[in-house]
């Protein structure tokens, strides 16, 4: 869990502090906003996925939401002063997006289909056990 925790922190501020950092040049395309949107909102989801799973903030989905919707501000305010980086509502957005995506997926899908599961594995176990 520490692992996962450590290089998703250093990832996340390799992307979000790199100088002049775009992903669509690392993969020689053309910057297009859809594709900045998705970037932005695709790593905030898989981000707030793996971080409530190991529990990174062991606290409520709405307060992990507002702690780390306000830590992605934090990192996007934090561009303004790295070089060839600006500051931008809309990967604010983007990242908001993501965020709310990867906890509603976390807590409607990941979470009830995990308990459904475990409960379906025990009840057969039980009646495994008694056959």
């Amino acid at each position: 869990k520490k692992f996962f925790i450590v290089l998703a922190l250093i990832t996340t501020l390799l992307v979000s502090l790199w100088p002049d950092f775009h992903p669509e040049r690392q993969i020689n395309i053309a910057y297009s906003l859809p594709l900045d949107m998705l970037f932005h909102s695709g790593y905030y989801f898989f981000l707030s996925i793996l971080l409530r799973y190991v529990k990174f903030i062991p606290v409520k989905s709405v307060l992990f939401f507002l702690i780390f919707f306000c830590i992605s501000t934090f990192l996007e305010m934090l561009q303004a002063w790295v070089p060839k980086r600006s500051v931008s509502l809309l990967d604010l957005f983007s990242n908001l997006l993501g965020i709310t995506l990867g906890l509603l997926f976390y807590e409607v899908v990941w979470v009830k289909f995990g308990n459904r599961t475990t409960k379906l594995e025990r009840k057969n176990n039980r009646n495994q056990k008694n056959e």
